[in-house]
């Protein structure tokens, strides 16, 4: 298998499982790992050292799954309701657009675009804003309770304790 063989199978494995500029980022990084070999050895010998690059792809799309979630590809029109119609996604004179729910990957002539829903941030900030005032209160309540119900048990039996020797020592 030559440089063209392994990363036209590694981007047919990808096809479709991640976004496209995660596809693109992979094939430029293999690609100049084989061409720039650090080591010095045959491209050959790089592409027989790296593997099958079909579990490349595998790792590629667990990577991509375990931290961006499962990638679905959509057309911008499916995504906006915007779009002139074209089944392919193309929309204002040749741009396509993939979707993954949370945010569209868009390619206008070759120029790669990403966006993600400010929805989708502020949603975020807001629930970690919640899960730390739901920890400041329930350590502020065990504080109190603490304070209020347990201590004055605990100061009353080393009072108590204290009287018994006191009076047991006459």
């Amino acid at each position: 298998m030559n440089k063209q063989e392994f990363l036209e199978e590694l981007k047919e494995s990808l096809s479709g499982q991640v976004p496209p500029n995660e596809i693109n980022e992979n094939i430029s990084y293999y690609k100049d790992y084989i061409e720039n070999n650090p080591q010095g050895k045959s491209e050959q010998e790089t592409i027989d050292e790296i593997g099958n690059p079909r579990f490349i792809a595998k790792s590629i799309i667990d990577t991509y799954t375990n931290s961006h979630g499962e990638y679905r590809e959509s057309s911008y029109q499916e995504n906006t309701g915007y779009g002139n119609g074209n089944s392919n996604g193309n929309f204002y004179g040749g741009g396509n657009t993939y979707g993954s729910g949370d945010s569209e990957y868009s390619y206008y002539n070759g120029a790669h675009v990403t966006s993600t829903s400010i929805f989708h941030k502020i949603w975020n900030v807001i629930s970690l804003v919640l899960v730390v005032l739901a920890i400041s209160f329930l350590i502020i309540a065990g504080v109190t309770v603490f304070v209020h119900f347990i201590l004055p048990i605990i100061l009353i039996w080393i009072l108590v304790r204290f009287l018994i020797r006191v009076f047991q020592g006459e």
